[in-house]
């Protein structure tokens, strides 16, 4: 994984040799699976699905969810009976806990796939820095570098305090798939969803007032910002529109463009796009892992959204050149997001978005989506198990191949980008 962030295509060639040897030696090792296995196969499968092969990453990633409850990873070290560990291994074992549960929401967000790790089912407790040997200056003079800070490789208060706070945003995904994406009551109460939307969001916003110090950004913030702390934030923003963007279908009821639900998307759409501009002069968009694929993806359908129902050609053009030189910044190291932006591209040929709007698009019609306010009068919440089959014409759920997108569609009225598939298939 490391390979694939290399800006030299010599060493990002190792990565598939890697990649094929770890794959050789995996299958052997699930006659006693260790710590070891479970890692490489969230690896594996994040670079599998990455590099176009979703199907496989996926079954990679299943296994490495599965495995983290056979191992009993869901439960604390400190309650385990017997146990020997130190605490510097029981914090690993944490962490890749954590770590494990954050991979399951990413995926289940990018493929629309109900999650398989369940907060209720852990008491796995957060992570905390840990301790260092009391030699630690002298084995960094032996083997790293002669007279190197002792701090230079710390496990820093911001890097864990942004994998804690990562995993309790994960929490929150979690809420978002289960309590909306997983809603398939036949005729669901709109009050009933938008108490629901209303509640994550209000949930959403206590993260990020509790977030510390060391993990603060807003618009005006200056001087360097850790990497990790920006990428934090991202995800932020991703899901707060994810929760909020209307269906596509309601795009042409009154007064959609100045409701609270869009303008949340455009507020979190120019936080996300200043987030980038940060995180370019100081750092390599090649860096950031698989789900700034899901931000991106997220990004430009909201400046699509804008497109549509506001008409600013000019803005949507600034916006969408800064998200399209992310996307051909990692597409060598996530490839998957070249058919994004080969359908980001073909969108910009189109003069105008035209007038009548299609009853259902799998980018922004997710049924579920009401809004803070009173919900879209009419509209239908439910999403019915043959929704999928109709419009990808599978039976194993909507899997976004193909770098997330479904591909653009002919005519200029129906002219977006396949982003969010609009159900969740019970049982996978």
């Amino acid at each position: 994984m490391g390979a694939l962030a290399s800006s030299e295509p010599s060493d990002r060639g190792l990565s598939e040799i890697f990649a094929t040897q770890a794959q050789s030696l995996l299958f052997p090792s699930f006659d006693q699976p260790d710590l070891t296995v479970l890692q490489a196969l969230v690896l594996l499968g994040q670079r599998e699905i990455g590099h176009c092969r979703p199907s496989k990453g996926w079954l990679f990633c299943g296994i490495a969810f599965r495995l983290a409850h056979e191992m009993g990873l869901h439960l604390d070290p400190n309650n385990w009976s017997g146990s020997a560990e130190s605490e510097v291994d029981r914090e690993i074992l944490r962490r890749v806990y954590w770590a494990t549960f954050i991979a399951d929401k990413n995926l289940s967000l990018y493929f629309g796939r109900p999650p398989a790790l369940y907060p209720h089912e852990s008491d796995v407790r957060n992570t905390v820095r840990l301790p260092y040997p009391t030699d630690w200056e002298g084995l960094l003079d032996t083997y790293i570098a002669p007279g190197i800070s002792i701090t230079a490789y710390e496990d820093g208060i911001a890097l864990v305090g942004a994998f804690i706070y990562r995993a309790e945003l994960s929490k929150i995904q979690h809420c978002i798939i289960t309590d909306l994406f997983e809603n398939r009551r036949p005729g669901a109460h709109n009050a009933a969803i938008a108490a629901t939307v209303q509640r994550i969001h209000t949930d959403l916003t206590k993260w990020l007032s509790s977030l510390p110090g060391k993990l603060y950004w807003n618009q005006w913030t200056v001087g360097h910002v850790p990497a990790c702390v920006l990428y934090l934030h991202m995800q932020f923003h991703t899901s707060m529109i994810i929760l909020h963007r209307p269906p596509r279908h309601s795009f042409n009821t009154p007064d959609i463009s100045s409701s609270e639900d869009v303008e949340i998307c455009y507020e979190s759409l120019q936080a996300i796009l200043r987030l980038m501009r940060s995180y370019s002069r100081l750092y390599r968009y090649e860096e950031l892992p698989l789900d700034f694929v899901h931000t991106l993806s997220v990004a430009a359908s909201t400046v699509l959204m804008r497109r549509w129902l506001d008409k600013d050609m000019h803005q949507m053009e600034k916006e969408m050149n800064l998200i399209v030189q992310a996307m051909q910044a990692i597409k060598e190291t996530w490839p998957c997001v070249e058919e994004i932006e080969k359908s980001v591209c073909k969108i910009e040929k189109c003069e105008k978005p035209a007038d009548n709007v299609p009853e259902i698009d799998a980018m922004l019609d997710a049924g579920f989506m009401a809004g803070l306010s009173t919900p879209y009068e009419g509209e239908n919440w439910s999403m019915p198990d043959e929704y999928t089959q109709d419009m990808f014409d599978v039976t194993l759920g909507p899997v976004l191949t193909d770098g997330i997108l479904g591909g653009v569609r002919e005519d200029a009225g129906q002219l977006m980008v396949d982003i969010f598939p609009p159900t969740l298939e019970k049982g996978e």
